[in-house]
């Protein structure tokens, strides 16, 4: 004999219950993924910055310990892919070509003379930790 006391949930309150709490879950799960990417955004961002900031701080470094002010006529960066070849996509860059024309500033261009003198180094640089 069953009770009239007896209490309990029907379908559909039940139904209407995992509804609910399948919008609150998909909500969450949606707020999660957005915070997310924000995050790897800013870790993305950060990490650029700081390697900018190095290189930067590199390149200030060398140019203070110069013991000489010379004309700086190019500066050439060449990106290579891991086989040799010239690339423009940033993902495919394993080293980068840098290659760099100077003289002295009093010289005249002009002019055949021994202060006339220009010089082109040039330098390779493997990226050790771009795969």
């Amino acid at each position: 004999m069953t009770s009239l006391n007896q209490r309990g949930f029907t379908l559909t309150e039940l139904i209407v219950a995992l509804a609910v709490l399948g919008m609150i879950l998909g909500g969450v799960y949606t707020l999660q993924q957005q915070s997310l990417y924000s995050y790897m955004m800013g870790s993305a961002k950060v990490e650029a910055q700081q390697n900018a900031r190095v290189a930067l701080d590199l390149m200030v470094r060398e140019l203070r310990s110069a013991t000489s002010v010379t004309g700086v006529q190019s500066l050439a960066l060449t990106y290579r892919d891991s086989n040799g070849a010239v690339t423009g996509a940033p993902a495919n860059v394993a080293n980068i070509m840098i290659a760099i024309t100077t003289q002295p500033q009093a010289a005249n261009p002009c002019a055949a003379s021994a202060l006339n003198q220009k010089m082109i180094v040039q330098d390779q640089v493997r990226l050790r930790n771009m795969l």
